[in-house]
């Protein structure tokens, strides 16, 4: 979703599978604002705290 900069129409097809409307379209908006948190994070150069070894860690 990424990368494209939008969800494929394969990816839609498998959601659908088990997914509601309202999910389907309330999806992209989380995705997007945890990108927009990252990017922000980033950009500042806010650090993880010492002992949090990120999502790598697990």
């Amino acid at each position: 979703m990424l990368d494209q900069q939008m969800i494929s129409g394969e990816t839609w097809d498998q959601l659908a599978r088990t997914w509601t409307e309202r999910q389907l379209l309330e999806f992209p908006m989380p995705v997007g604002q945890y990108h927009a948190t990252a990017l922000q994070q980033k950009s500042l150069g806010v650090k993880l705290a010492d002992d949090n070894g990120g999502l790598r860690h697990r």
